[in-house]
């Protein structure tokens, strides 16, 4: 494996990489070999298909792969000699003439090196956002939470199920009649206070007995007929002290539910404000670090950011809220309109990355686990769709992971900045404020 510099212009690098032909057939023959090993073929074992044969079956599918491993190879040796630390994309690689059978093979390469600069001071002046949180609201927000989360009570047999009561049954499963035990199961719910006009499972558990029962038939699948038997009920207590209340819910007494709920309404604020710090901090990140960037990373910005405020304009013209003059807008008048949004994005994001690396600063699967798993939460009719997305996107993984390090980084240099000023705020002034710095 041989190559030469052809071109090196700022971050910009040009190599040509000349192949051999035996390099290049000892990658096909190490790639049909690893196929062999799981490849099938009627009369043969699995792993045991000759392999002139897997060859002639596998050979066009991988030779592609063959040649991104040995492009990978050389750029690494490139990248080694050149003394790079970090690279802003992957090698664009293309053949210089079609490639032949048997023969060497020259292929042009272009990458990118990331900008080399110094982290400065983490010493940023912020005004600094605190929670203000009226008595009134705290009683509010008391009185919510009781009624949305109530104390249980077992009830009696002659108790009849109400809104709000917490019920568990056991569903026995009939396929065509038959028993099913696979598809029978057991489970705890709570009636909602409102019930929506197409629940009929939820409306058959009123007015019903403990060990009652009623047939359900799946909407879904009519040959699914099931016995709804009721296991137990627990009826919502109605009328309850707060001190009571509390105690039932694990608080050690009233106080601490109080302290506990006004500590809940802080960190909702806190929560909003967050985007507020983060504006001061990479103001002044933008105002502090000056370098090249490349222009390759700089184009996919801007191609993010347009097919995002397509979207966005696409949705105002259907909802009929989009301005005459956005719709006349074309591809260059908002390229220049977000050109120089694209950039200072590129720049916060080398250096936001730069600090993670610093610091150490990672995102393990388990927090990635739990942000997946909030979205999800939060938009359950969407579930089985988030799963499938993330599932088969790795760059949708990727996305999601860096969103969680830049959080980390923001609240590590809000936890370091020097506090200038603080003043407090109410939910209403932040969700103000904050709401302007997203128009602006």
């Amino acid at each position: 494996m041989k190559f030469e510099n052809i071109k090196s212009d700022g971050m910009k690098y040009e190599y040509k990489i000349l192949l051999s032909a035996d390099e290049v057939e000892e990658g096909i023959v190490s790639a049909v070999e690893e196929r062999a090993k799981t490849f099938r073929m009627q009369g043969f074992r699995v792993g045991h298909v000759p392999l002139n044969i897997v060859r002639n079956s596998v050979e066009s599918a991988v030779i592609k792969d063959v040649f991104n491993d040995l492009v990978n190879k050389a750029y690494s040796e490139i990248v080694k000699d050149l003394k790079i630390t970090d690279v802003s994309s992957r090698p664009v690689y293309k053949f210089e003439k079609e490639y032949e059978k048997g023969k060497d093979v020259d292929i042009a390469i272009v990458f990118d090196a990331a900008p080399s600069f110094d982290l400065k001071s983490y010493d940023i002046e912020v005004t600094k956002i605190i929670p203000k949180v009226s008595s009134e609201e705290i009683e509010n927000a008391k009185k919510a939470f009781m009624a949305n989360s109530p104390v249980y009570e077992k009830a009696d047999d002659n108790y009849a199920i109400k809104p709000k009561d917490e019920v568990s049954y056991k569903a026995i499963c009939y396929v065509n009649g038959i028993e099913s035990k696979k598809k029978s199961f057991q489970n705890t719910i709570i009636i909602p206070e409102t019930i929506p006009d197409d629940a009929e499972f939820l409306k058959s558990f009123l007015g019903k007995n403990l060990k009652d029962s009623f047939d359900f038939v799946s909407p879904t699948d009519k040959n699914l007929k099931y016995k709804i038997i009721i296991k137990s009920v627990k009826k919502a207590v109605t009328e309850i002290s707060e001190e009571d209340f509390a105690k039932q819910k694990g608080f050690k007494d009233a106080n601490e539910f109080f302290e506990a709920i006004k500590k809940s309404l802080e960190n909702e604020i806190e929560a909003t404000a967050f985007l507020y710090h983060k504006n001061q901090i990479l103001e002044t990140l933008e105002k502090q670090y000056k370098f090249e960037l490349p222009q390759n990373v700089i184009d996919l910005e801007m191609k993010n950011i347009l097919a995002e405020v397509k979207r966005e304009l696409a949705e105002e013209k259907r909802k009929g809220t989009a301005s005459e003059e956005d719709l006349k807008k074309t591809d260059d008048d908002l390229k220049k309109e977000y050109e120089e949004v694209g950039k200072q994005r590129v720049l916060l994001g080398y250096i936001l990355n730069k600090i993670a690396k610093e610091e150490n600063i990672v995102a393990t699967d388990d927090e990635l686990n739990r942000v997946i798993l909030s979205e999800i939460n939060r938009n359950p009719s969407m579930g089985n769709y988030l799963i499938d997305y993330y599932s088969k996107n790795p760059s949708a993984i990727t996305y999601k992971r860096a969103e969680i390090i830049e959080h980390k980084v923001i609240s590590f240099l809000i936890s370091k900045a020097k506090i200038i000023e603080e003043v407090e705020k109410t939910k209403e002034e932040v969700e103000a404020i904050v709401k302007e710095l997203l128009e602006d």
